[in-house]
């Protein structure tokens, strides 16, 4: 059996392709062997194999072709019953950028906060902002990297922050907004339609002013529960009943009102946890969560400035969670948890002036990569992520006023995530994977 591939070295951008061509024998007579079913492999990842027919011919071979979205050095194996040979070929370098721009959607507001999630369940990547009143706007996608308003009344409500998520285990998207009026706050629950649309649900008065809501499953029974922390200096957990009402809270003393909430698994039991930074006293505590909705404070770290918002990821495949966090005078810095809470001495990265940061694997490789939105000057930052806790210099793209709010997702229904960032004074900015991984 031979096994050969013309050209030997393609580009890896998921369309250059190269033949591969299969040639089996009879080994009792040396002659071309019809009708045998061969088995083409891979090794690495990303790679697209394509057989009109895996049957030998009356020469004895198959033919297919090959594509790949990683750049790296593959070898193809062909296998007939207990017979087989492989050849090797090279996925180069990509030759276009990772990502490129699409026209700015001018949102018609000046924009807040923004969350992109799917809430018309249709695949494609939605978005929900605050406007100049702080009300929440709906956008849905079109699937092509615009989007069209969706009004309703629901919405006619002020919030100070707000989180998406399934509280009420229908699987459609609802919105948690924490509201602070006149010195009353609560939590109000907006229940997604599936359709884009909601209602109002259940509200619940707290009489401190929040700063940040985090929907996760803390007590491990599968329905989504909030931690809410308020200007006192306290933690609520608010344990869910699966039904878009939840139970008394369970509160944890804090030392300082936090900046933001953190949810992540930074021991790796399981259960969740909590991570609070605040500006103040330039801190960054761990909360370990026992599975039941209460926490106790394991670690503090002074960070050594006040912290830019931060971001949750397993940044070297470890199980355990990690943190990335922004500083305003161009850097980024990870800190990687080393088990019980604990958290590693803090890498810096360069990036650009009142970094905003987000992760996701945007360039389709399987590993963790950072994006910041550079809210003091006119960049976005990639940092393409290496696996095992550290990060590739940054990729700058955009030339925006202000960008803030990134955020990951497929927004135009291609498989490939991509991402999009507001900018002054109210426009969704979408970047489109285009390019291979690297």
């Amino acid at each position: 059996m031979t096994v050969t591939i013309d050209p030997p070295s393609v580009p890896a951008d998921a369309t250059s392709v190269a033949t591969v061509t299969v040639k089996f024998r009879n080994p009792e007579n040396g002659q071309p062997w019809k009708g045998q079913q061969v088995i083409l492999t891979s090794s690495g990842k990303g790679t697209r194999i394509v057989i009109p027919n895996s049957v030998t011919n009356d020469d004895g071979v198959v033919t297919a072709t090959i594509s790949s979205t990683f750049v790296e050095k593959k070898t193809i194996k062909a296998q007939v019953g207990d017979y087989y040979n492989s050849a090797d070929i090279n996925f180069s370098g990509c030759t276009s950028a990772l990502f490129a721009p699409l026209a700015p959607v001018a949102l018609n507001a000046k924009v807040g906060a923004l969350i992109a999630s799917d809430f018309n369940r249709d695949g494609n990547a939605d978005v929900v902002f605050t406007d100049d009143l702080r009300h929440p706007s709906v956008w849905l996608g079109n699937g092509d990297g615009t989007f069209r308003n969706v009004p309703g009344d629901a919405l006619d409500t002020r919030v100070s922050s707000f989180n998406t998520g399934d509280v009420n285990n229908d699987g459609k998207v609802d919105i948690v907004v924490t509201t602070n009026e006149s010195g009353s706050a609560g939590v109000s629950i907006l229940l997604g339609k599936g359709d884009g649309t909601f209602e109002r649900g259940a509200t619940f008065s707290t009489g401190n002013a929040f700063c940040k809501s985090a929907p996760q499953d803390y007590s491990g029974d599968g329905k989504l529960d909030l931690v809410v922390s308020d200007e006192t200096g306290n933690l609520s957990v608010l344990l869910g009943n699966g039904d878009g009402t939840f139970q008394s809270g369970i509160n944890t003393a804090i030392s300082q009102s936090p900046n933001g909430v953190l949810s992540g698994d930074y021991n790796g039991d399981g259960k969740r946890d909590i991570g609070l930074y605040t500006q103040r006293d330039h801190t960054m505590s761990i909360l370990l969560g026992n599975g039941s909705g209460a926490f106790q404070k394991a670690f503090g770290y002074d960070l050594g400035e006040a912290p830019y918002p931060s971001t949750v990821g397993d940044f070297n495949g470890d199980g355990k969670s990690d943190l990335a966090v922004g500083f305003y005078d161009n850097n980024l810095k990870v800190l990687l948890a080393t088990g019980n809470g604990a958290l590693s001495s803090a890498v810096p990265y360069s990036v650009g002036t009142g970094p905003v940061p987000t992760t996701g694997d945007l360039d389709g490789d399987g590993k963790p990569d950072l994006l910041t939105a550079n809210s003091e000057e006119t960049s976005i930052s990639l940092l393409i992520g290496n696996g095992d806790g550290t990060f590739q210099s940054q990729i700058p793209y955009g030339n925006l006023i202000g960008p803030s709010n990134p955020n990951v997702g497929d927004f135009n229904g291609d498989g490939k995530i991509d991402f999009a960032v507001t900018n002054y004074p109210g426009a969704l900015n979408v970047f489109l994977r285009t390019g291979c991984s690297r």
